[in-house]
């Protein structure tokens, strides 16, 4: 069924290991939820793990990564997108630091 969907439906998964509690885990995710724990650790001024080890300790889910995926959707819904929003700030951030590399 999957080899039916659109291409921009396809999202590759990633397995990282993040230190939650003094102990590594893995964590499974696709890109985007990667990236979009790194725009909001980059909103609330603070580091990936530490938004995962929160995350983790309030134990609403079994599947960690499940957990994740259902954080960042609400702190999306949250949001109030605009233009001067902190993950606009990432993106303009992302976008400067990829012209200077040239």
């Amino acid at each position: 069924m999957a080899r039916y969907a659109p291409n921009h439906m396809k999202s590759r998964v990633a397995k990282r290991s993040i230190k939650i509690g003094g102990h590594r885990s893995s964590v499974s995710l696709e890109e985007g939820f990667w990236n979009a724990l790194k725009e909001i650790a980059f909103a609330q001024r603070t580091s990936v793990q530490c938004i995962v080890s929160r995350v983790a300790s309030e134990g609403t889910f079994r599947n960690l990564s499940s957990a994740i995926r259902v954080f960042v959707l609400h702190y999306y819904i949250d949001q109030k997108v605009t233009s001067q929003t902190p993950v606009a700030a990432f993106h303009k951030h992302r976008e400067d630091d990829r012209r200077s590399d040239r």
